[in-house]
């Protein structure tokens, strides 16, 4: 599973918009390209994250979460950390490991669009840039993966395309 995770984290982050682009949930879904095979239980994942994150049920529980402590980047990505680790117990384990990241990179931009619509928060770009940093490595540990791994693969990537 881990090993599926970070390869999937070698290719430029899917969903991520470009640089100088507004980080926003129609950004983010414009720039996800699932493959055919997995746009189904991607489509599946996002509409249960948002059903728990919304739902009159669970958004209560979501907004105590978000006033924990400390900075919102931190509350908002280890809070889709634990949706994404949360849905995939709830799934027996079945949700495909390529789903999970871009999944919860869009469900992050949600809620941070949300905190920012509601003026419950003060969110930027930088900081949903952050939270989705965190999000990510939180995320590849959970699942047993290396996240110092992840970064020097990107790396390499970064420094071809510069150099190349």
């Amino acid at each position: 599973m881990a090993g599926m995770i970070e390869q999937n984290m070698t290719q430029p982050v899917e969903g991520a918009p470009e640089q100088g682009a507004a980080i926003t949930p129609e950004a983010i879904q414009e720039n996800i390209k699932m493959p055919p095979k997995l746009q189904n239980a991607y489509d599946r994942v996002v509409l249960a994250g948002m059903k728990i994150m919304f739902s009159e049920k669970t958004n209560q529980m979501v907004m105590k979460q978000m006033q924990g402590q400390g900075p919102v980047s931190e509350r908002l990505g280890m809070g889709i950390a634990g949706l994404m680790a949360t849905l995939f117990k709830e799934s027996n384990k079945t949700i495909p490991p390529a789903v999970i990241i871009p999944a919860g990179v869009y469900l992050l931009a949600q809620a941070a669009d949300f905190l920012k619509k509601t003026q419950i928060e003060t969110v930027d770009d930088k900081t949903i840039g952050d939270a989705m940093q965190i999000f990510v490595e939180v995320t590849i540990k959970m699942f047993g993966g290396d996240s110092d791994k992840v970064y020097e693969i990107l790396n390499g990537f970064s420094n071809q395309n510069v150099k190349g």
